[in-house]
């Protein structure tokens, strides 16, 4: 590869928008998504071998059409979080870069007093003398 830190930067936004997708899909883990096809499996067997053949084409149809729209749903939802995530990403990085200048940044504040003033107070209360 040619540039290798250009694609682990778009596999991370990648990643992270296919995350993003899925939250919003309410799909938070592997085990709910296996769940969920063995459930309307087991859901289709008993239609098949209980139920009148109409019944399992119509309940057939409608989970291939609930399947395509869920996956249409998360190809657009992912494509929509590719093209924001990167935004969000430099944000988050821009916050941090501030957050640690703050931490090495000497803060400089009211409080801050004059050579003459520290002498004063070295002379005052710490009882220093300078060269007298």
């Amino acid at each position: 590869m040619l540039f290798p830190m250009v694609g682990a930067y778009w596999r991370e936004v990648a990643r992270r928008a296919l995350c993003e997708a899925l939250g919003v899909l309410q799909i938070t883990s592997r085990e709910r998504v296996v769940l969920s096809v063995v459930i309307t499996g087991v859901g289709l067997l008993a239609l098949a071998a209980f139920g009148s053949a109409g019944a399992f084409g119509d309940q057939l149809v409608y989970v291939l059409a609930l399947t395509i729209f869920i996956v249409l749903s998360l190809l657009a939802i992912f494509a929509w979080k590719l093209v924001s995530v990167p935004a969000k990403m430099a944000s988050e990085a821009k916050d941090t870069i501030q957050g640690l200048r703050q931490k090495l940044v000497v803060n400089f504040g009211p409080e801050r007093i004059s050579l003459v003033q520290l002498a004063e107070i070295a002379r005052t209360k710490h009882g220093w003398t300078w060269g007298e």
